[in-house]
């Protein structure tokens, strides 16, 4: 039997081409970059692609990147390369260096990494392509929920976003583990086993293997219920998102700083969401709750007084003269003038 007849003949199959096919099309892409690592989810996830009406199209490219922190990296890039060449696919392997540094999780640096190295490889028009899946959604919103976010968090991941050049999408948000599966075994795809997903000290791997099969035998609905929250929750946030531009347009000065008199004429919960806007238009790490109630508390009440000084890992903030600068202090760039009364004024920086 040939590719495109058992492409055509399998249920599934045609609803993760579709997904594909519709969201390339809404964002007009004009090359697809998918991110391959090798396992069974990316490699359903490039097959569907190739196998789509998009092949013919459009430039479709493997992307494989290399974090070098398993001694089989390199078998897993050649075999990567190997089945994209045998699928017909361009092939790029991105190489990174993925070592945590402070005090990330080597997670956390491994992710960093690559999404760095993707971003850099975007152009105009271009959208990356991500295997994630309705099981990842719903582990994603549980984990957010136990570390105690709020809407932002969890909202999970978007279906697509802005992303460097282009865009971030992810098509098979709404397929299940067990229709990433069934598509390999009917496709008869090869992919590679990451020992790394069986460790249970990994907090996602726990859930998957322990938690999961545990919330399905008693809500058998659950990843659909989780989905469910974080479209709920992604409503909440862009409405909380809406408010915070409109009220920071109004505390904003000229320069960048935020007026302190501005700020606090507004309620406590307002005055929170444009301090947290603030932050991020100003490319600083987003401070935890904790964080930001005690910065607020610190810098912005009605007690604080020209001088006074917050800090969090990554940043500042500062109040001088009725204004609030947020400043990255470590950075090289910062840059500090001293004033007749003694005080430093501090440099924004982006």
């Amino acid at each position: 039997m040939s590719a495109p007849e058992r492409i055509s003949r399998f249920p599934t199959t045609r609803k993760m081409r579709n997904c594909i096919e519709q969201l390339a099309d809404r964002l007009s892409a004009r090359r697809v970059l998918v991110a391959y690592s090798g396992g069974v989810d990316s490699a359903v996830l490039l097959h569907a692609a190739l196998h789509s009406q998009l092949k013919g199209k459009i430039d479709i490219t493997a992307v494989h990147v290399h974090h070098g922190l398993n001694l089989a990296a390199d078998e897993w890039a050649q075999f990567c390369e190997n089945m994209a060449g045998r699928w017909g696919a361009a092939f790029r392997v991105l190489r990174v260096d993925a070592a945590p540094r402070g005090r990330r999780s080597p997670e956390e640096a491994a992710r960093r990494a690559r999404y760095t190295a993707l971003k850099e490889l975007m152009r105009g028009g271009d959208v990356l392509m991500t295997a994630h899946q309705r099981d990842d959604q719903a582990e994603t919103v549980l984990l957010q929920l136990l570390r105690g976010s709020g809407p932002a968090g969890l909202a999970g991941m978007p279906g697509c976003m802005s992303f460097g050049s282009g865009h971030l999408a992810r098509p098979l948000l709404d397929v299940t583990r067990e229709e990433i599966e069934r598509y390999a075994r009917e496709q008869r795809l090869e992919w590679i086993e990451d020992p790394m997903n069986d460790e249970p000290r990994l907090d996602r791997n726990y859930l998957r293997r322990q938690l999961a099969p545990v919330l399905r035998k008693r809500w058998p609905g659950w990843r659909e219920t989780l989905a469910r929250v974080a479209r709920h929750q992604g409503e909440a946030h862009e409405l909380i998102l809406q408010v915070a531009r409109e009220r920071y347009a109004r505390c904003r000065d000229d320069d960048d700083t935020l007026s302190v008199k501005r700020c606090l004429a507004l309620p406590a919960v307002e005055r929170k969401a444009v301090v947290r806007y603030w932050i991020e238009q100003c490319k600083l790490p987003t401070p935890s709750e904790r964080q930001l109630r005690n910065l607020i508390a610190a810098v912005l009440s009605d007690d604080a007084r020209s001088g006074a000084q917050a800090h969090w890992p990554g940043g500042e903030i500062r109040h001088y003269r009725g204004r609030l600068y947020a400043t990255a202090p470590a950075a090289p760039t910062v840059a500090s003038q001293t004033h007749g009364n003694g005080e430093q004024r501090p440099e924004m920086v982006y």
